[in-house]
């Protein structure tokens, strides 16, 4: 975890509240004691590289999400896209020579959502039914389970033809090539079969740890097969679920990779035990409805540019 995202993590838990640079800086030392002191800048200016938000981020170039208000009340943008936290500016002793509002005007090009995102009953009953809105996939999903779980009876794995209907169903097609299909028999039907049978902490593993690795096969598109697999307990890591459950505060980053998985899983099934009358599904269909319909049209007003992917 970089500092961008440790920071951020931080935040996360005052979102709406003040917080000064000081009092940053010492939780951020006490939550990861890892963090080499000279890494955090001086307390009063806790992101030295003002200039640049708004522009790109330094790790991977994409535009900025920041969000302040001229009171120092810490105001999350969508997610920090990029990695990139929200950061509080002071309104005292900045070493910068722009006011306080000058510096929120300029780096919040997206501030999201203005309020905190509660995932709960309320937020699953709104968002679920508007997936539909803009996904068409819904039948394709329930046939999807049902042959699914005729192969794991019949045979204790899943079909070559049922893995490409999955992998369409996921909208991975675009990266078929790297997938060695004809190698399936002996590669990937093996991989699921011991996936069936693992706990669910080690399912992924099996499919995209290092030295086992599938060809072709990352988190996204692992979780997915994964999903199919076990409906009820295994929920598919992606982009935009990721980045609504960091936006959250449910986990402490928006990364999509097997390090990462448990903790999004565990993150998941929170929800589902808080909230018991919905199902894996219906949960995912929530944070995808919402990412898209809430943050991409956020991101298409100020990053026209920046294209989010299921995968």
């Amino acid at each position: 975890m970089n500092i961008y995202q440790k920071r951020h993590a931080i935040l996360a838990k005052h979102r709406g509240k003040r917080i000064t640079p000081t009092q940053l800086k010492a939780e951020l030392l006490e939550r990861f004691p890892d963090t080499k002191p000279q890494s955090v800048n001086a307390p009063d200016c806790f992101y030295s590289d003002r200039k640049r938000a708004g522009s790109t981020c330094p790790e991977c170039g994409k535009l900025g999400g920041f969000a302040v208000n001229r009171d120092g009340v810490v105001e999350m943008g969508a997610s920090g896209w990029g990695g990139i936290s929200p950061v509080y500016v002071p309104t005292g002793n900045s070493r910068s020579s722009v006011g306080p509002s000058t510096i929120t005007n300029r780096i919040a090009p997206f501030r999201g959502p203005q309020t905190a995102i509660v995932i709960d009953d309320a937020f699953i009953s709104e968002w679920h039914p508007k997936y539909d809105w803009t996904e068409s996939d819904e039948g394709e999903y329930r046939e999807l389970i049902a042959i699914v779980s005729r192969d794991i009876a019949s045979e204790g794995t899943v079909s070559k033809s049922t893995f490409l209907r999955i992998w369409n169903w996921k909208g991975a097609m675009r990266v078929i090539g790297h997938v060695l299909m004809d190698a399936y028999d002996a590669l990937y039907a093996p991989a699921f079969r011991r996936a069936a049978s693992e706990p669910p902490e080690k399912k992924l593993a099996e499919l995209i740890a290092p030295g086992v690795k599938l060809p072709g096969v990352e988190a996204a598109t692992g979780s997915t097969l994964i999903h199919f697999m076990h409906p009820d307990s295994m929920p598919i890591i992606d982009v935009r679920t990721c980045e609504v459950l960091f936006a959250a505060g449910l986990i402490s980053t928006d990364r999509k990779d097997l390090a990462h998985y448990e903790e999004f899983r565990r993150a998941i099934d929170g929800i589902r035990r808080r909230c018991p009358r919905w199902t894996l599904r219906q949960i995912d269909r929530a944070l995808f409805a919402y990412h898209k319909q809430v943050f991409d049209k956020g991101r298409a007003r100020w990053m026209p540019h920046c294209m989010t992917e299921r995968i």
